[in-house]
């Protein structure tokens, strides 16, 4: 008779961890569904409504500012008798409004990202549910933070399932969802000596 009689309590806790993982990784695949379908579709919306609008006031403002800036550069020259060199004045310039020009190339880049976005194919709601579905069991079962005891290539597994969930690809998540179904992942706390950290 060299079996071990496992406790109630040790039951209870493997239990309450089940538990938890289950909302664990709801949690997750709502945090994760928000993070690259919601926000980025509302910022795709924003964009191709008012990113237009955005863009000409950003190069109107820096217009405006870089000729007052030259004016004013200018004129300091004349207040003390310098030689006005333009081409001097236009690199000063250059480097002084850097930063505009560059929020204005990023505000190019929200753009296209809005009008890429809007060009993907968009799931139907059976589509979309089976994909949260789907990547909300992939997410229960290969999240290291669920499952510490993944493996590499589990984890990569993971990160390609999240490439996937974020362009929406249905395909890839399906494939990946078949391929965790009969894997087995040593997840579970099988023996006292696992739980002793």
């Amino acid at each position: 008779m060299n079996s071990i009689i496992i406790s109630p309590e040790y039951e209870k806790l493997i239990n309450e961890i089940e538990i938890l993982k289950e909302e664990l990784s709801k949690i997750m695949s709502s945090f994760d569904h928000l993070k690259y379908t919601i926000c980025p579709n509302i910022q795709m919306e924003y964009m191709l409504i008012l990113g237009d609008l955005e863009y000409r006031l950003l190069k109107a403002e820096y217009s405006y500012r870089r000729i007052k800036r030259k004016i004013e550069l200018i004129r300091a020259k004349l207040n003390r008798n310098e030689s006005i060199d333009i081409n001097k004045i236009d690199e000063l310039l250059d480097k002084e409004f850097e930063a505009f020009k560059l929020e204005i190339e990023n505000k190019i880049h929200m753009m296209n990202e809005a009008i890429e976005r809007e060009s993907f194919k968009f799931l139907s709601t059976k589509e979309a549910k089976e994909l949260r579905t789907k990547y909300r069991k992939i997410v229960k079962k290969l999240h290291p933070d669920i499952n510490p005891f993944i493996n590499d290539e589990q984890l990569k597994l993971y990160y390609n399932a999240v490439d996937a969930y974020k362009r929406g690809d249905l395909k890839i998540i399906r494939l990946i969802f078949n391929l965790i179904e009969d894997m087995n992942i040593d997840n579970d706390y099988n023996s006292i000596e696992e739980l002793i950290f």
